[in-house]
């Protein structure tokens, strides 16, 4: 990878020796307003992904070891085994601390702005109504801007969103590979098989990176659009026309086979599709708005403070945000004035999936890493095409200046607060006071800081803070799961049943259901009280509650099973539910696995081998590959006893 990387990097340089000292000022700029942040911990993901991924730290079990760490997570569809090695080697290096991890992800960032300064001064050269010899300028000033601004922070320094940094470097490599595929091809020169292998290399390594890579065919035709017209062989437009047919039609075919986990997705949601369409177009204006005029309200880790459009005129805003979008759209199709349409037609391209029909959460700032660059790209051109008429030279580039300057405090501003969780949490509370999730995690940390400190005060704080989350959260699980275990722990029997009422209260059943898994899981696995009581209650409560999804039914019996088996060692219930549970969902592998490492447990091994090998024969050959967890899972059941 990196011998490719600097292969690319040499051929630019090659050809720009003046890029050699404009890229090391924007790494030097990046360092400097990142670097107050980089001593701060790990954040809410990171724990799932990072901190208890306790198969990050099997690199020294040679090949097997790697594909347990490459695939320890379903972070996505595809797995992002590519990011997650790179964690895997963070981890070899130097543990769980997260400076290593930071400095890495700070790095990548680097690299990325490198990458695009090289790619856009080529591609600003062929815009027209840019002048050659601004494109070099343009294009530093956007590469600069776009890598001291503060809506790329939390790719930085949240340090799973790894993976957003390590699809983007694949991506800008194959969207320069691209161009110099067709700037040979306008030359009419030939264009290698092995040109077009490292095109599809590119895709590749970005898709195992995070599945947003699959958007660089639209940032190939953005570029396509702006910088070469469909010119050169005859085939051109029709490839595209067919590439772009193609897109669509495997989209479609996607979403088809996939409509029964894509839209069941939405019972877990506080919005419905149609709702998440028509607020994404207020989401896209908020993005605009953090990315051209950047407060420092603006930004948080969390914004789920954003309320839901219900129609488009409900909020009125929303009517206004899809008007733009389409002039947004229609501006591209134009291609008038071109530099317009290009910053158009890039951002759009970068929002294509995530502000799209899947059912992901609303809002999040890392969305914008790519898709930044259009706006920004956008606002430098314009301001000089004005500035240009100013008649004193020194002066055209002194607001673009200014603002960039501005833009670095703000990102060097957010990087301090990042240095400690809890300050950064209270920060964005004040900020974003309807915001449930930065309650939450501000609720935790002061409960957790004032445990350690004897601080009675700051645990109230928390306790607090956790009530507000409750209280502003669409579906609260998280609080509500936080406030009834340290109810449990605190042995508060009064306390604890006004938490059951609540979650028997609550109209959500995925609320219950979350809560009983985060209990059991606390006293299964971790150092909370152990409390029957409360558990069996509130499985009471969740299993016969009104609406309660066959998923979530399904997935509440899994956990009491554990609980019986874990906790309580009833053996014969835990056992009893779990092979109920396989009988009724023989395709479950998780499950049938569950119910083999049961039978290991409690006296029944051979019982456990039959199963085990029996589920073994029947996984298709790339098994091992494409489902490592499971896989891994037999793998250890056949070798011995296991623990649930």
């Amino acid at each position: 990878m990196f011998f490719f990387v600097s292969t690319i990097m040499s051929a630019a340089l090659k050809t720009t020796p003046a890029a050699i000292f404009g890229w090391l000022s924007i790494v030097a700029a990046a360092v400097l307003v990142y670097w107050p942040g980089l001593s701060g911990g790990f954040a809410f993901d990171d724990y799932h992904v990072i901190v208890n991924n306790e198969h990050l730290g099997a690199l020294n079990h040679g090949v097997s070891g790697a594909l347990d760490a490459a695939f320890s997570t379903a972070t996505g569809p595809l797995k992002r085994p590519l990011s997650l090695l790179t964690f895997a080697l963070n981890h070899a290096v130097d543990g769980l601390v997260p400076l290593g991890f930071k400095v890495t992800n700070l790095a990548l960032h680097c690299l990325n702005a490198g990458l695009l300064l090289f790619l856009l001064r080529a591609i600003l050269g062929r815009l027209s109504g840019i002048r050659a010899g601004d494109a070099g300028r343009l294009a530093w000033l956007i590469a600069l801007l776009w890598a001291v601004h503060p809506i790329n922070l939390t790719s930085v320094l949240y340090v799973v969103q790894r993976m957003t940094l390590l699809a983007s470097t694949f991506m800008l490599l194959g969207m320069w590979v691209y161009f110099c595929i067709r700037v040979r091809q306008t030359s009419g020169r030939d264009v290698t098989v092995a040109t077009w292998l490292a095109l599809m290399l590119c895709w590749v390594l970005g898709l195992a990176a995070k599945e947003t890579a699959v958007l660089l065919p639209f940032f190939l035709l953005t570029i396509e659009l702006s910088a070469f017209g469909f010119a050169g062989l005859p085939p051109v437009r029709a490839a595209w026309r067919g590439i772009v047919g193609g897109l669509i039609l495997v989209s479609l075919g996607v979403a088809y086979m996939n409509a029964n986990t894509l839209f069941p997705a939405y019972f877990g949601r506080e919005f419905t599709a149609a709702e998440r369409l028509l607020t994404e177009s207020r989401v896209l204006m908020l993005y605009l708005q953090m990315i051209l005029t950047p407060d420092l309200s603006l930004f948080a880790l969390f914004h789920d403070d954003v309320p839901l459009s219900k129609s488009l005129l409900d909020p009125i805003s929303t009517l206004p945000s899809v008007c733009v979008v389409l002039v947004a759209v229609g501006c591209t199709f134009a291609r008038r004035p071109l530099w317009l349409a290009f910053g158009c037609a890039w951002f759009i391209s970068g929002h294509l999936l995530e502000s799209s029909l899947v059912p992901l959460e609303l809002v999040h700032e890392h969305r914008n890493y790519l898709a930044s660059v259009g706006p920004l790209s956008a606002l430098v051109i314009g301001a000089q095409l004005i500035l240009k008429r100013v008649p004193d030279a020194r002066l055209r580039y002194l607001p673009m200046a200014l603002f960039i300057v501005c833009v670095a405090i703000v990102t060097a501003l957010r990087a301090v607060d990042w240095d400690d969780p809890w300050r950064q949490m209270s920060v964005d509370i004040r900020h974003h006071p309807e915001s449930a999730r930065s309650w939450y995690e501000y609720g935790r940390l002061s409960f957790e800081r004032g445990a350690e400190l004897g601080d009675a005060t700051l645990q109230q704080t928390g306790v607090d803070a956790l009530e507000r989350s409750a209280t502003l959260d669409r579906i609260p699980f998280m609080a509500l799961a936080a406030l009834l275990k340290l109810r449990v722990n605190a042995n508060d029997q009064t306390g604890t049943q006004v938490m059951l009422d609540r979650l028997k209260a609550h109209p959500r059943s995925r609320v219950r259901v979350e809560a009983f898994r985060q209990l059991v899981e606390c006293q299964a696995y971790s150092s909370c009280r152990k409390a029957p009581g409360p558990v069996l209650a509130l499985a009471e409560i969740t299993l016969t509650g009104a609406e309660l999804y066959p998923d979530y039914r399904r997935r509440t019996l899994e956990w009491l099973a554990i609980y019986y088996l874990a906790v309580l060692g009833d053996a014969e219930a835990g056992l009893t539910i779990l092979a109920e549970l396989v009988a009724h969902n023989p395709t479950d592998l998780n499950l049938s696995i569950r119910l083999a490492e049961a039978y290991s447990d409690n006296g029944g091994r051979a019982l456990a081998i039959k199963l085990g090998e029996a589920l073994l024969n029947d996984q298709p050959w790339h098994f091992e590959l494409t489902n490592r967890p499971h896989f891994g899972r037999l793998r250890r059941l056949l070798a011995g006893p296991t623990e649930l």
